[in-house]
């Protein structure tokens, strides 16, 4: 169970940082300085992907506890 997180949190980090690296948006929370609306794209923008990517990966579940 731990090692389906890992992976659904590592593959929606790295998602992420090529929708960052796409759209230009920079916002690191450790670094820069507090900024209310970047801060709540980030995390949106997180949320938005962790939610398709753990529905995806639910998905490809039941299909192979259905192939079994």
């Amino acid at each position: 169970m731990k090692k389906i997180l890992f992976g659904r949190v590592l593959g929606t980090y790295f998602i992420v940082k090529v929708i960052n690296l796409i759209s230009g948006f920079s916002y690191n929370i450790f670094s820069d300085k507090l900024n209310l609306p970047n801060l709540f794209i980030d995390l949106g923008i997180f949320l938005l992907v962790y939610s398709v990517v753990s529905l995806v990966s639910h998905k490809f579940e039941n299909i192979q506890k259905d192939v079994r």
